[in-house]
């Protein structure tokens, strides 16, 4: 098989048990590297595999939750790759007929997936809106191409989200490249950490003074914050053999959302994770993204578009190329 190829396969349902949702992963592959999808979850990408050096990049994890309108998403539901849309957290729209749930419409139900030996397509209805994502591979990248159609005869309002949620190991280490000017605190745990509202990566306050680092926190602490996008943005995390890279242009996504978590949050059963988030708004959710002014409005009868590539890679430091 020729380098960047793709093979592709449909695995077997997975076990219900409680509020695992019964499923088959499909799973698309490359030379290097490997990626499953969880139909019946909102196409969560379960595993993001490097295949040279073995390891899953993703908080791995049961497909653990609920597709009801009151799912609550935490601890045991926040594993892998999902699609937020067209909130994040939980809130009430006057754009939206009713009530948007926890992490958005989408994950946790079931999701239309076609797959092909080029990718995998999934395609959720949320409301009047049709959320369209193309996932191929080529070689050690992901390409994504994403699209919203509303269907409907009545604008829209919206924000999207990408929840990639990365396990650390230790002597891993952090990038955030192409952010313009200081980042925005949305939420922060710890000592004086309630009353910063800014700061310039890596550096958070005199505790955390190389975010870079995440084996520097000696205690539990989370962090949830936003930056605008220069004009390209590179995020990641980095050891001493292999990489992973978030690439997006402004003009796909302007805004990044940085979410740290080391072993703070939820309260009562903490987790450790990371994620660089390309998102269309600075804000939780679509309400607080519409009183900023940052909430997107999809005309009835249109479309948006918009793409990002994930890529991997086998040398030390922080990747240079694409």
């Amino acid at each position: 098989m020729a380098y960047g190829s793709c093979r592709a396969r449909a695995g077997s349902p997975d076990i219900d048990g409680g509020d695992v949702i019964k499923q088959a992963l499909i799973t698309l592959a490359s030379d290097r590297l490997r990626v499953s999808v969880a139909p019946g979850f909102g196409a969560r990408v379960t595993e993001l595999v490097d295949l040279a050096t073995g390891r899953n990049w993703l908080v791995p994890g049961p497909t653990v939750g609920s597709p009801d309108n009151d799912a609550h998403y935490l601890g045991e539901e926040a594993r892998g790759w999902d699609e937020c849309f067209p909130t994040v957290a939980p809130c009430i729209h006057t754009g939206w007929p009713e009530p948007l749930r926890d992490h958005g419409e989408i994950w946790g139900r079931d999701t239309h997936c076609e797959l092909s030996d080029a990718g995998i397509m999934s395609s959720s209805r949320v409301g009047d809106c049709q959320f369209t994502r193309w996932l191929t591979l080529h070689g050690n990248a992901i390409t994504l191409r994403y699209c919203v159609e509303n269907q409907g005869n009545r604008p829209l309002p919206w924000m999207w989200s990408q929840h990639c949620l990365l396990a650390t190991r230790p002597g891993d280490r952090l990038f955030l490249k192409g952010v313009d000017g200081a980042l925005q605190v949305s939420a922060a745990t710890g000592r004086d950490s309630d009353t910063k509202s800014t700061f310039h990566w890596p550096a958070f306050d005199e505790q955390h003074p190389d975010l870079d680092d995440p084996d520097g926190h000696h205690s539990p602490w989370a962090c949830k914050a936003y930056g605008a996008v220069e004009e390209s943005c590179k995020a990641g995390m980095y050891s001493e053999r292999e990489s992973i890279s978030f690439h997006w242009e402004k003009s796909q996504m302007p805004y990044v959302g940085v979410w740290l978590n080391h072993g703070a949050w939820p309260p009562d059963k903490p987790v450790h994770q990371i994620a660089f988030e390309p998102t269309s708004a600075p804000a939780d959710d679509l309400l607080s993204a519409s009183t900023a002014g940052h909430a997107r409005i999809l005309s009835a009868g249109s479309t948006h578009e918009w793409t990002l590539s994930i890529h991997l890679n086998e040398t030390a430091g922080i990747p240079t190329t694409a």
